[in-house]
């Protein structure tokens, strides 16, 4: 019925192919036959321009067919229609907690489940089966649509396009919060301190501090997009969070690009010889997770480390299987993982940072202490802060914990983010609202 308005509203054909679907037919079958229905259109003696549409997963497919006639050297279609498209089989959904739980239709799950029957995991970076990891360059015009409750929506300014369109002072880009404000911890090491490896050496305090010297933080901040988005970071919790410490550096290094000759002289210290420590680096397939994983890989090696790396398909397995598993820590499945974290709340939001994340009593299946961090002190001054008569009266207690957690060298903080969006040029009043890491869509309006 759709297709019969569309062609209605329009005065023009409309093809419905019946194409090979999954799990009995994976990729490539689909694109394969989108393929022959393009060259069966071709082949009429007088077709007319063609536009392809299609929605959720048949949007990622038409935009695929688009990639794919492009980079053959044939002429594209006249332009796309993309109805809320799946163009990232990849991407971490569990990523954006709030999007989940907004969406009434889709499931990370079923998601999961959807790709694998699509297409093997080890085939999601591919930009015929993600088209959003394609180059974009020479395509016809595109009309992409999609709800803000949806979670194919959470597609952020690509990072490669990001510092030209600051350049061109694009004025329908948005960065935000303003100021020193920050709401992503991303990415930031997690050390598992309950691993038998190496002799259980993330133990040794000294070892952890030499992990704290040893990653390049800007070269990591570069590839989210760079300074514009993606600031430094020395502390467990970010600037625009309760607990951030002003001026508090306590693992300093010239812009951040760490120091391996101070991270080898503390191995040395903890008695161990350079290579001597391998460790195990879990990293997510996705987005720029593969990149991010093999900087600190070099980082931590010119340090003295020997760093192993551990690809997770389908990354939602990252979480699930390692990091709130308290088995595959206590086996010594992971040494380090490139974590991220997302407050619910900004300003006086302990109970959404420090408390999930360091508080040792909450430690269990599905803990956000991924390293089984535990330290008395900590948890006394979460207590103390949690109890505090007045919020404003609890920043001293969230500023010592964080204090002793850097102390304790329990995390390698690397990256504090802002948030980019994007909206056209007749949408007005987009005002950056940083609850909903967006515009506040109540208050826009578009122009006629």
């Amino acid at each position: 019925s759709w297709a019969a308005h569309l062609s209605a509203q329009t005065g023009c054909r409309v093809v419905l192919p019946e194409y090979r679907l999954a799990p009995e037919h994976p990729y490539p079958a689909a694109l394969q036959d989108a393929r022959a229905m393009m060259r069966a259109l071709a082949g009429e003696a007088s077709p007319g321009p063609v536009v392809v549409s299609g929605d959720s997963a048949g949007g990622g497919l038409a935009l695929a067919l688009v990639l794919s006639m492009r980079d053959e050297g044939q002429e594209p279609p006249a332009g796309a229609i993309l109805l809320s498209p799946w163009l990232d089989l990849g991407r971490d959904r569990r990523a954006v907690p709030d999007l989940v739980r907004r969406d009434v239709l889709l499931s990370p799950d079923w998601l999961d489940a959807c790709a694998r029957a699509y297409a093997d995991p080890s085939t999601w970076v591919g930009p015929l089966v993600s088209p959003l990891r394609a180059t974009h360059s020479g395509l016809p015009p595109l009309l992409i649509q999609a709800g803000t409750e949806d979670m194919f929506w959470d597609q952020n300014v690509p990072t490669v396009q990001l510092a030209g369109m600051v350049a061109a002072k694009d004025p329908d880009l948005t960065i935000g919060p303003d100021g020193n404000n920050y709401i992503v911890m991303n990415p930031y090491l997690s050390i598992n301190l309950q691993s038998p490896n190496n002799h259980g050496a993330l133990k040794n305090l000294k070892v952890r501090q030499a992990l704290e010297y040893a990653i390049n933080k800007y070269a990591d901040s570069q590839v989210y997009g760079g300074a514009v988005i993606s600031g430094v970071a020395n502390q467990a919790v970010p600037p625009g969070s309760v607990g951030y410490i002003p001026g508090y550096d306590p693992y300093p290094s010239a812009d951040g690009q760490g120091n391996p000759a101070k991270a080898k002289q503390l191995l040395a210290a903890a008695g161990y010889k350079p290579g001597q420590i391998t460790l195990k680096l879990v990293y997510r397939t996705n987005t720029v997770h593969p990149q991010i994983a093999e900087n600190d890989q070099a980082a931590l090696e010119a340090a003295g480390f020997k760093v192993d790396l551990i690809a997770v398909t389908p990354p939602n397995a990252f979480y699930t299987k390692y990091l709130e598993n308290p088995a595959a820590g206590k086996s010594g499945a992971w040494d380090i993982v490139e974590a991220g974290w997302i407050p619910d709340w900004m300003g006086l939001n302990g109970r959404s940072t420090i408390f999930p994340l360091f508080d040792g009593t909450t430690y269990g299946a599905e803990s956000n202490d991924y390293g089984d961090y535990n330290s008395k002190v900590v948890n006394a001054d979460i207590a103390k802060a949690l109890t505090a008569p007045t919020q404003t009266g609890s920043i001293a207690d969230w500023q010592a914990a964080n204090r002793q957690v850097m102390s304790d060298a329990a995390i390698v903080p690397i990256g504090a983010q802002k948030v980019s969006v994007y909206h056209s040029s007749r949408v007005q009043n987009a005002e950056f609202w940083w609850v909903g890491e967006n515009y506040d869509l109540t208050n826009v309006w578009l122009n006629s």
